[in-house]
């Protein structure tokens, strides 16, 4: 999927090279506006994840809590690691869209872009430490045993984690595009 979203964001940037400041324009505002429909979209479903992981850990809080037990360092631990591959690909997506930017537009805007690139750098040493920090291996140490199918809150966590992935995603070519936007509405 993300590909193609790379795909065709680079469509877009090689149609707006030869059109003119009106119709680059116009490109861009029904981009944006595509983008924020999309956002809208994932915020709902992260919703609905957010509510249902919520609702299968107090289950599970609840058939163990004789034990004087909860779920909730595996919880953690495993929302930390599925954060710490989705950013690891979010960075790799990230590093990918700005090039095609850097290859499609001129200086002005590539300098824009410059203390964006260097926080996804900075960024993917964090992502890294806290995968290693939280591996499934380490986290099924904090899930075991458990009486519920723990399967159904992983895949609510992921799920959870991917939608939130999703939307980091989409806000980050949202901020782009309004950024080239801004600056094709300031040149003459």
């Amino acid at each position: 999927m993300f590909l193609c979203l790379l795909l065709y964001f680079n469509l877009l940037l090689v149609s707006l090279i030869h059109t003119s400041k009106e119709d680059k324009l116009g490109m861009l505002k029904q981009e944006l506006n595509d983008v924020k429909v999309e956002l809208l979209g994932i915020i709902n479903e992260l919703r609905n994840c957010k509510n249902k992981l919520k609702r299968l850990l107090d289950e599970m809080n609840h058939a163990i809590a004789s034990e004087n037990r909860t779920i909730n360092k595996y919880k953690d631990c495993q929302s930390e690691h599925f954060k710490a591959k989705n950013g690891l690909n979010f960075l790799q997506y990230g590093q990918a869209f700005l090039l095609d930017i850097k290859a499609t537009y001129d200086k002005p805007t590539i300098n824009q872009l410059q203390g964006l690139e260097s926080c996804l750098d900075a960024q993917h040493q964090d992502f890294l430490r806290m995968e290693s920090e939280n591996s499934e291996e380490y986290c099924n140490t904090l899930g075991t045993p458990f009486p519920i199918d723990i399967d159904a809150i992983n895949n609510a966590i992921d799920d959870s984690q991917y939608y939130t992935y999703l939307y980091n995603i989409n806000l980050f070519e949202h901020q782009i595009l309004l950024d080239i936007y801004n600056e094709f509405k300031k040149t003459d």
